[in-house]
């Protein structure tokens, strides 16, 4: 479901529980810097690599227009504006929600947390971060719902 034309307040950025949404965001000239004017929404997924295969998409096909600047993002149902590897969380949400396994990357050059995804599967959850390369100054870890890292890389 394409919804181009409707627009979105900040409030509304926020994806439904468990999805992932893309917007564009218009931004406009402020002094120095560009700060979002208007949002737009694109399309709500429940799946995160296909909102980034979308996300994606708009990035390569999208040009700038005269006097605007188009930007493209994803959010999660918390609000968090996710990237290419994730959401950037603190040092506290590395907990998994209760039952879940949490994988996490972590940025040694920058110092952030970035959630990767919360899995049912203890053993899916340890694969993946083994096998997960985001760049040199990267690892990935594995959390339970009580806080302990199952395996950190």
């Amino acid at each position: 479901m394409s919804a181009l034309n409707n627009r979105l307040t900040e409030a509304e950025l926020k994806a439904l529980p468990g999805q992932f949404r893309v917007v564009r965001v218009k931004m406009r000239r402020a002094e120095t810097e560009l700060v979002p004017s208007e949002y737009f929404l694109v399309e709500d997924f429940v799946d995160r690599h296909d909102a980034l295969d979308r996300w994606r998409t708009l990035l390569h096909e999208k040009r700038l227009e005269v006097k605007e600047v188009l930007r493209y993002r994803i959010y999660d149902d918390h609000g968090r504006i996710v990237d290419a590897v994730g959401a950037i969380i603190s040092e506290e949400e590395r907990k998994a929600p209760p039952g879940k396994f949490r994988i996490i990357c972590a940025d040694i050059a920058t110092g952030t947390i970035k959630l990767v995804a919360d899995l049912d599967d203890r053993e899916k959850a340890i694969e993946y971060a083994k096998n997960a390369y985001e760049g040199p100054y990267t690892g990935h870890q594995v959390h339970d719902d009580t806080g302990a890292t199952l395996i950190a890389v």
